[in-house]
């Protein structure tokens, strides 16, 4: 019965794969080479980030630019397409960028932005997932997933940012109490206003963190 709903399963994704291929053609977002998310001109040529920046009272470490086509690109297969692709050229670049290095002490407990269960299941995977296990594999920490999403909000797509900070308010909790004298680094994809890292930093020192900052591969 098991093997049969494992069958089932694979067939009904088969439209899902096909509409995502369509969605997220292998193209590069930068010039538009085919058979490529990312042609190596272009992934070479994108900005990389040197310092963090303070948002919503938080410092966020981010690797890129969202703005950049090509990253937009890459981003997007990642979080829909779950490109092997699009994790290769992260892999590439977080080994030279230049805020890997400086986050190599202290030894951070890395935390992954939790997604609600029911998009994880529906997208198969949770990015913010993904790149703090490649945090990990770089040296920067130790994976420490300890936050759980309370309840199911609303893309933050197309909020305006007041009404990003209601979206979150609340929808983040910890598993268990929080070691104070750790050092905690969130992981998301994507800042653009701050709120969801602020509203998961907000979990974590309620549960009595005192340091705790973000990484993100891009800022938009």
């Amino acid at each position: 019965m098991e093997g049969r709903q494992r069958a089932l399963v694979e067939v009904l994704k088969r439209p899902v794969r096909w509409f995502l291929d369509a969605l997220f053609p292998d193209t590069c977002a930068g010039c538009g080479r085919e058979r490529t998310i990312a042609c190596d001109a272009c992934w070479h040529a994108i900005p990389l980030v040197g310092e963090p920046q303070r948002v919503a009272e938080l410092d966020v470490w981010s690797v890129t630019r969202f703005q950049t086509p090509v990253v937009r690109g890459v981003v997007h297969a990642l979080k829909y397409g779950r490109r092997k692709e699009a994790v290769a050229r992260i892999v590439e670049t977080i080994a030279r960028s230049p805020i890997t290095g400086m986050l190599q002490a202290p030894p951070w407990r890395i935390v992954p932005v939790p997604m609600h269960a029911v998009r994880e299941r529906r997208r198969g995977a949770n990015q913010a997932r993904t790149l703090a296990r490649l945090l990990v594999e770089a040296g920067v920490g130790t994976m420490d997933d300890v936050l759980l999403r309370a309840r199911k909000t609303e893309t933050q797509t197309a909020l305006d940012r007041a009404g990003r900070e209601r979206n979150v308010v609340g929808a983040f909790r910890s598993r268990v109490s929080i070691d104070p004298h750790a050092a905690y680094l969130l992981v998301d994809d994507v800042v653009t206003t701050g709120a969801t890292l602020a509203s998961a930093a907000r979990a974590l020192t309620d549960a009595g963190a005192t340091r705790v900052a973000a990484w993100t591969f891009a800022a938009d």
